[in-house]
């Protein structure tokens, strides 16, 4: 059975009152903690450092120094082994505690300001602090304003231990760019340093790049190999997004909160409130998609930022783990790359390890590695790569077989033929029939996927509004500005004028 902390409310609200005070030390002029934004990094600490993802954090969502309770389910996993679910499962019972909430918020208004209040609504008015009003209980109670957050201490742990195998890598590509290698610290907040996390919006890897921004970036998003889980291609294309995001916005709190609402939504949100500082934005800001993950993923930053640096005191050493070492293999041809490994010596496994980014139908065979590809390899081992493709025969390394058709997934809307798939395409009726199992005079179904071998979908007809840029649009479309540049006709840093029409190629 879950189990309710309630005095964890009382220990956060006195501990912030104690913070604003003043600057936390740890903080710096390059990464500042404003006066207003330090009970949004406390709340973070306290989520990275304090509560498992066993402990639900029921809170209010805009004064993050709010915390009504923690309902903690770590006797019920412990008592049960493990509670699959649980997350979904206990959705209705939290909705339930913030019902309550909202009650007895409605209440203290309802009796504001002299009560009689009983023993539960004087511990929730005290959380307000001495300056609340009737008007900030009624607020709070507001559909959506309470909310739930789930700890990651345990996660953060397991973070750190897989960061080992990255940071000394991730630390280096930003010095090269002429970055705070602080700013690596992001990768906890983003996917706790797993080359593998997916976002239910369609983000990969570490680094959490949507497909277009990651082709933007030079980062390859195929069918069998995705870049974005890549951490050394992710990295410096992290590096390199971030330092543009900085060069555009000019500090690093709208740099960091551009990584995750987007260079062109910041610089539109800066430009409507007129100032380019970040509590004011936060404040003044209503922009439709600039919700409770934009506002607070600098506060994030720094909290992941902190907890980083006192790991040791917090998580202790744990496992030892040292930075992977690998050396790079490019191969001239299109190769094999399970036959390539047996031949080598080297277990899928560890090819595995070191090129995350590749499918598992090239790590088994059933597709070709593309010619040119830089194989990470483990250290010591190149030379026996380059014999053991010396050796393999041309069947198993030709240049018939560099490229995989090509193919565009179609999903059929309401009034679309074959024909007009044909035209649209420009691919024949019948290859297209054929691809998919059907006649040439086949009506499709609404919803219907297709498989277009060989087709090329049309160029998105763009007319410029007044602010827009190459660069802004490459990241809108997911195509590198110098693509859409040469389809233009234009140079690459031309500045596009208020009507003028461009073909943007779609990605």
């Amino acid at each position: 059975m879950a189990r309710f902390y309630r005095f964890w409310a009382l220990v956060l609200a006195a501990t912030v009152g104690v913070l604003l005070s003043g600057t936390p030390g740890w903080a710096s002029a390059r990464f500042p903690v404003w006066r207003g934004l330090v009970p949004h990094v406390e709340f973070w600490k306290i989520v990275y450092s304090e509560f498992t993802s066993a402990q639900a954090i029921v809170h209010d969502r805009n004064r993050l120094g709010v915390v009504y309770e923690i309902v903690d389910y770590a006797p019920m996993i412990e008592a049960a082994g493990s509670v699959p679910g649980l997350w979904e499962d206990q959705q209705p019972f939290l909705d339930n505690i913030k019902a309550y909430y909202q009650g007895i918020l409605l209440s203290i208004a309802k009796k504001w300001p002299r009560g009689p209040f009983n023993a539960e609504e004087r511990r929730v008015r005290k959380l307000f602090g001495v300056r609340a009003s009737k008007a900030t209980f009624l607020e709070a109670a507001e559909d959506g304003r309470i909310r739930v957050q789930w700890g990651l201490k345990d996660r953060f742990r397991e973070a750190i231990q897989r960061s080992r195998l990255y940071m000394p890598m991730m630390e280096g590509v930003f010095l090269q760019h002429g970055l705070p290698t602080e700013l690596t610290r992001l990768v906890f907040v983003e996917s706790m340093c797993n080359p593998d996390a997916k976002s239910s919006a369609g983000a990969a890897g570490m680094w959490q790049f949507m497909k277009g921004t990651a082709r933007s970036y030079d980062l390859r998003v195929t069918r069998y190999i995705d870049e974005r889980k890549d951490p050394w291609k992710s990295t410096d294309a992290a590096a390199r997004l971030l330092k543009d995001n900085y060069e555009r916005l000019g500090t690093w709190p709208l740099a960091l909160t551009a990584y995750n609402h987007g260079t062109y939504g910041m610089v539109r949100a800066s430009n409507e409130v007129g100032s380019n500082n970040l509590m004011r934005i936060i404040a003044q800001y209503q922009g439709p998609s600039f919700g409770f993950a934009s506002k607070n993923f600098y506060s994030e930053f720094l909290a992941a930022l902190w907890t980083y640096e006192n790991r040791h005191r917090l998580f202790g050493d744990g496992d030892v783990s040292h930075p992977l070492r690998y050396q790079k293999v490019e191969l001239p041809t299109v190769v094999s790359l399970a036959k390539l490994t047996r031949r080598s010596g080297i277990s899928t496994e560890d090819i595995a390890r070191l090129n995350p980014s590749l499918s598992k139908e090239l790590l088994e065979g059933r597709a070709y590695l593309p010619k040119g590809y830089a194989l990470n390899v483990p250290k010591g081992k190149a030379n026996r790569v380059v014999k053991a493709y010396q050796s393999l025969p041309k069947k198993d390394k030709s240049q018939v077989r560099s490229r995989p058709t090509a193919y565009v997934w179609h999903k059929v809307r309401p009034g679309e033929t074959l024909y007009g798939l044909s035209r649209r395409y420009n691919v024949p009726v019948q290859k297209i029939a054929s691809a998919n199992g059907l006649s040439a005079r086949a009506k499709l179904r609404v919803g219907q996927s297709l498989k277009i071998a060989g087709g090329r979908k049309q160029a998105v007809i763009h007319k410029v509004r007044p602010g827009e840029t190459l660069y802004g649009l490459s990241r809108r479309y997911g195509v590198p500005h110098r693509q859409i540049a040469s389809w233009n006709g234009i140079s690459p840093n031309a500045k596009l004028k208020k009507g003028q029409v461009l073909r943007i190629p779609r990605s």
